[in-house]
């Protein structure tokens, strides 16, 4: 088996849970890298794909460059670079017309060790897209991480868990987009660890899944208002890693990434979490196994995937 980086980008329609299908469109520009752990987010009726990574002869190579894709002429333009540091394992959300981007793996001159070291971030920005220009916020006094859980609610953003010189994390914290301030809440109740799974559905936040010390497939809502944590349904299948989530009238969803083995799910397996019901439901696979590190974004009612590390057959 070989491991492949890919820029291609698919769409299903998600309106109905019984007559998805899944189409290829046109992936990332010839002059953008094939990637995996992308910042993806959606707006104005455009999607975004921002920094990420790739390796290179058993390097890092972080990434800066942004880039907005419009659906209705299935085209990308290549915008202005990202100002903060290049970086991989980050996430973005959207919300009040804005999105916002923090975190992640950055590389660094050491001089001591006169050479480039892998360095934890814990910066936050904001992307208009009117001007199409970022805006550094407040960083947060939290330990600097990447592969945190990052959600928004209206005018909050949480922010948790991740990996870190210190080891795996398991806090939480809040941040008021109106004061550009953070604070920190109650732990999440489960164990430490990093590159779990999130999403938002109404005033409430959701993380889970994600590896520690093993790989997991429980599930937690948090409460902003009441500041209190509830396990919920857990996943009724192996536990899971490195997918990509969004949330869509008013239901959860957590598509691909790698099973309990650490490896390419079998296939891109997408399931969705109804809050009513306190249930998981799966639905239609995207083409292919599942994707390591892909990003996806949504207009309107069709979902887009597009990048991360799939597995092939080796020829």
């Amino acid at each position: 088996m070989k491991q492949l980086l890919f820029s291609t980008l698919y769409i299903t329609l998600i309106v109905t849970t019984s007559a998805q299908t899944w189409t290829e469109v046109s992936s990332l520009p010839n002059n953008a890298s094939s990637r995996n752990h992308p910042v993806t987010f959606s707006l104005n009726g455009y999607g975004y794909v921002a920094t990420g990574y790739y390796n290179q002869n058993r390097e890092l190579r972080y990434l800066n460059d942004v880039l907005k894709y419009d659906p209705n002429s299935d085209e990308w333009t290549t915008l202005d670079t990202f100002p903060g540091p290049a970086r991989g394992f980050s996430y973005g959300v959207t919300t009040g017309g804005k999105a916002y981007m923090g975190f992640g793996l950055t590389s660094q001159f050491d001089s001591a060790r006169m050479g480039y070291v892998s360095a934890y971030l814990d910066d936050l920005w904001s992307f208009d897209p009117e001007t199409e220009e970022w805006k550094e916020l407040a960083s947060c006094p939290c330990e600097p991480r990447y592969h945190p859980a990052f959600i928004a609610t209206e005018d909050k953003l949480f922010v948790g868990l991740g990996s870190s010189g210190i080891g795996n994390l398991r806090d939480w914290w809040e941040y008021d987009i109106a004061t550009d301030t953070w604070s920190e809440k109650p732990k999440f109740p489960g164990v430490k660890r990093h590159h779990p799974y999130f999403f938002g559905i109404d005033s409430l936040v959701y993380a889970g899944f994600g590896h520690g010390a093993g790989i997991y497939k429980d599930f937690y809502a948090y409460n902003p208002k009441t500041e209190d944590w509830t396990r919920i349904s857990d996943l009724p299948a192996e536990g899971r890693v490195a997918g990509t989530q969004f949330t869509y009238d008013g239901k959860g969803y957590a598509l691909s990434g790698q099973g309990e083995d650490h490896l390419n799910l079998d296939k891109g397996e997408f399931w969705e979490y109804d809050a009513t019901l306190d249930q998981w439901t799966d639905l239609p696979a995207h083409p292919g196994t599942g994707r390591w590190a892909p990003g996806s974004f949504l207009i309107g009612d069709t979902l887009y995937l597009t990048s991360g590390r799939t597995t092939t057959e080796e020829k």
